[in-house]
């Protein structure tokens, strides 16, 4: 029997890796040149595997344990759900959100690009994280930080074009909460 065979939930967040080829995504994080202290690196490798022992995880606890979230109670506690969806850790989820979007700004910033950050659209209930013009026409980035999962990244970046497109160019850039890159997100680059 084998073991690493049986468990299915594993190698999603690393299928997510490999969406580009040419990513160095996982390169950057393998190496030993990374400000990561070891703890946080174990904790990171072990979440992109999804072997964190949470009770959510049918290898962790057996079926007559409980599999609610040690924090808020609800849902099972799964790598999902603790790092997107539990209510006790929202806020590192909105930290995440808010460290990517002030390092976009600050990179546009540094490429000379007149930036507003988190302006409210008249008339709309819509308020995109980055506004800026390029060549006369208004572009918005929108970030999202969503679960590393191939499914919820694309999912991510079709909601952000469906919600934006009609106010002119949008440009979703969607990142994993463990680090993940959109290949789609090349296009900010150019």
């Amino acid at each position: 029997r084998n073991l690493l065979t049986d468990k299915s939930h594993q190698g999603v967040v690393a299928h997510c890796l490999s969406l580009e080829g040419t990513s160095k995504d996982m390169a950057r994080l393998v190496s030993c040149r990374t400000p990561l202290s070891f703890r946080d690196w174990r904790y990171l490798h072990r979440a992109r595997l999804d072997i964190l022992p949470l009770r959510g995880h049918s290898w962790f606890c057996s079926q007559e344990q409980d599999t609610s979230c040690r924090r808020c109670g609800k849902e099972n506690e799964t790598g999902y759900h603790v790092l997107n969806h539990c209510e006790e850790g929202l806020q590192l989820a909105t930290k995440r959100h808010n460290t990517v979007q002030d390092l976009l700004e600050t990179l546009l910033v540094k490429q000379g690009h007149d930036v507003t950050v988190n302006k409210a659209i008249p008339g709309q209930r819509l308020r995109p994280d980055v506004e800026l013009t390029l060549s006369g026409s208004r572009v918005m980035v929108d970030v999202v930080v969503c679960y590393d999962q191939p499914g919820s990244m694309e999912n991510a970046y079709q909601r952000k074009i469906a919600k934006y497109s009609s106010l002119g160019r949008i440009l979703p850039l969607v990142i994993g909460s463990l680090g993940s890159w959109n290949p789609r997100n090349e296009e900010i680059r150019s």
